[in-house]
């Protein structure tokens, strides 16, 4: 990211991801095959304050959009990794949303909708954590960090284990 960032200029989230798809598949391809044939899902985004913009792109992740105390929406991904199966030449999408004041962003990995737990052992799953976040994007930031770790750990339980990386990321604009 540092290099296609820094070095080569590039600031477009879905030109960054273009570059950062060939990078990977670039790293892991020795001798015309490529080794590792395992995806990076994630959203990059660009938010500027100064022209009420938020740019980003987003590899298989969405973003989720609170806007007007309104339902939670998801916007747009491209449905397809960062390396792995996807095309060398694969051009990721650049989505630009203009802001509005009390607009809450929610970007995350897919860690805490993979993960196992519960009662049955079963995926936490991307409609139960929209759910959450809905339920709980009027508190504050703060509070909410503590809600989602309670959640997460009471739903892995002492059966399971954490199996992925879990990242949130929440921005409210003043």
């Amino acid at each position: 990211l540092n290099q296609i960032i820094l070095e080569k200029n590039i600031e477009k989230p879905g030109e960054i991801l273009t570059m950062l798809n060939k990078g990977v598949k670039f790293a892991f391809t020795q001798d015309g095959e490529q080794e590792a044939q395992d995806g990076m899902d994630m959203i990059l985004s660009v938010l500027d304050i100064k022209n009420g913009t938020l740019e980003y792109a987003a590899a298989n992740n969405p973003l989720l959009l609170i806007r007007d105390g309104g339902e939670i929406e998801l916007m747009k991904a491209d449905r397809t990794s960062i390396g792995g199966d996807t095309d060398l030449n694969y051009q990721f999408e650049n989505h630009v949303i203009e802001i509005k004041p009390n607009d809450r962003f929610y970007m995350s990995s897919d860690g805490f909708p993979d993960q196992f737990g519960g009662e049955k052992g079963k995926k936490f799953m991307l409609k139960q954590y929209k759910q959450m976040i809905f339920d709980n994007y009027q508190k504050t930031m703060k509070e909410q960090e503590q809600i989602y770790q309670d959640k997460l750990l009471n739903w892995i339980g002492t059966q399971y284990e954490q199996i992925d990386d879990i990242l949130v990321i929440g921005i409210k604009v003043g």
